[in-house]
């Protein structure tokens, strides 16, 4: 019922969704492929609520979905009516003639042998000594659901009803569309993809509640979205199956890698395409040579079909070539191109960068779609380092303001208003302290600046959240308007200071 709303909301024929739970092959194919044919019917985010406004949004969605923004846990299924304790969950491995028994914990751990685990894959893992997803490997008694059949009618029992808030309509929506995504699953953006949590970049928080969404109803995107550029394509689909064999070939999967266990990748600064500029073997070597010129190329990968990279010509390998022989073939000027897949982590590759000078980028089918030279992990880097430079200079900034306008006593008195924490060194002041102390009236009437204070601390705030979003890791760069801002505050209080 609830999906044959939301796509028809979106404008799509969708009419046989409503029978969705018989497997209406029909129906399957009447769903929208592309996530962008859905994004149209999520309500526009405002951006003019208060802190405190977003703040009762956020914890309206935390109460009406259960799991929200967090992976559920055996402890839900218990309180859910789906788990008792003292219940029995078995373990089969038919292809290596292992059996393994545990049992439920009041407080959602499980015993196996006297040894609890917190989590059915930490106990799966330890049982079977490799990595697995212990959500696919248990299941209730002999011939009992798996624990992920569970997870999903958890999820069915705690669908959010509409209550007009945008907060929680975009809440209800996003469930609503994941339970429909099946095996085939639907292409979109990685931008197109943080729309439905209303986010436009990856920090981690909003990483985080991501990957517990995608956990929860059995996804993966192909690509990894992490491990990817804003603009390229994954598909996001299920990764469950129906069969014992499949259900023991998808404990095997690990479970889906936390933020933190995701560097940059080549992958997040290199545009995959299939377009990639490129010469084949039996091309002139002016035609490379032209090809660099028009586009301001310092290499060219040398391609005979999608997965057949032959090497590469540079400048220097022209260069030497043409030293060598006036009349040197493109051939003669090839030179072996390292090439190295999508997800490689970007701090292993910088001394095959400082080496190479630049690397070809695989996709997962092993085809060429782009290059990362040394010029781009100098402007990568240089761009995700320029807030952490702006948000120092900030901060030092405000420091002295406020020990060159305020004692250390009133500063201490008016943060223990909002923190426990006890303030008996300047040195100790956050952004946030920053903004209590300036909203103190006789505070700003010392500072005597012929400036509106809310409009003034309403900049302020939206730079804190940028350096918190900054500092807790953010893969994506921070946009241009944003950092214009960070410096036109700190050109706006060098004048005062100064002055």
């Amino acid at each position: 019922m609830g999906a044959a709303r939301w796509w028809q909301r979106a404008g799509i024929e969708c009419d046989d969704l409503a029978d969705k739970g018989t497997g209406n092959a029909q129906s399957r194919d009447r769903r929208p492929r592309r996530l962008d044919e859905a994004l149209i019917c999520f309500p526009s985010t405002p951006t003019n609520r208060t802190i405190e406004q977003e703040t009762r949004l956020r914890n309206l969605e935390r109460k009406q979905l259960l799991i929200g923004g967090r992976r559920i846990r055996i402890l839900d299924l218990i309180e859910g009516g789906l788990l008792v304790p003292g219940q029995d969950l078995v373990f089969k491995r038919p292809r290596a003639g292992a059996r393994y028994d545990a049992r439920v914990e009041s407080d959602g751990s499980l015993t196996i042998e006297g040894r609890r685990y917190t989590s059915p894959s930490s106990a799966a893992s330890a049982v079977a000594e490799v990595s697995l997803d212990g959500w696919h490997a248990w299941q209730v008694g002999d011939g009992g659901p798996y624990l992920h059949k569970l997870r999903e009618q958890l999820l069915d029992q705690q669908k959010p009803e509409s209550t007009g808030a945008d907060g929680d309509e975009r809440v209800r929506l996003r469930q609503e569309f994941l339970a429909t995504v099946d095996e085939r699953g639907v292409s979109c953006t990685v931008r197109e993809l943080l729309a439905y949590w209303g986010a436009d970049s990856r920090s981690q928080l909003v990483a985080d509640e991501i990957d517990a969404d995608l956990v929860n109803y059995d996804l993966l995107t192909t690509p990894n979205y992490l491990k990817v550029g804003m603009e390229d394509v994954v598909l996001l689909h299920r990764r469950r199956t129906d069969t014992d064999r499949d259900e023991e070939e998808a404990a095997d999967d690990d479970a889906m890698p936390t933020l933190s266990e995701i560097g940059i990748t080549l992958g997040n600064i290199s545009f995959t395409s299939s377009d990639v500029v490129k010469v084949s073997p039996d091309s002139s070597l002016d035609e490379a040579i032209t090809l660099m010129l028009l586009n301001d190329f310092s290499q060219l990968p040398v391609v005979a079909g999608p997965r057949s990279v032959k090497g590469a010509v540079t400048w220097q390998s022209i260069a030497r070539a043409r030293h060598r022989d006036v009349e040197a073939k493109l051939r003669d000027a090839m030179i072996p191109a390292l090439q190295l897949p999508y997800d490689k982590e970007l701090v292993d590759v910088l001394s095959d960068l400082q080496k190479h000078d630049f690397v070809l980028v695989m996709n997962a089918q092993r085809e060429l779609t782009g290059i990362v030279t040394t010029a781009d992990v100098v402007d990568a880097y240089g761009r995700l380092a320029t807030p952490f430079l702006l948000i120092g200079e900030l901060d030092q900034i405000l420091r002295r303001v406020i020990s060159d306008h305020v004692d250390i006593g009133k500063v201490s008195s008016i943060c223990h208003l909002s923190s426990d924490r006890r303030i008996v060194s300047f040195s100790q002041l956050t952004m946030a302290h920053y903004e209590a102390i300036l909203r103190d009236d006789s505070v700003w009437e010392t500072l005597n600046w012929p400036l509106d204070r809310n409009t003034f601390l309403e900049g302020l705030s939206d730079l804190r959240k940028v350096r918190n979003d900054v500092v807790h890791f953010n893969r994506d760069t921070v946009p241009t308007h944003v950092i214009n801002q960070f410096r036109q505050m700190i050109r706006l209080l060098r004048e005062y200071i100064d002055g």
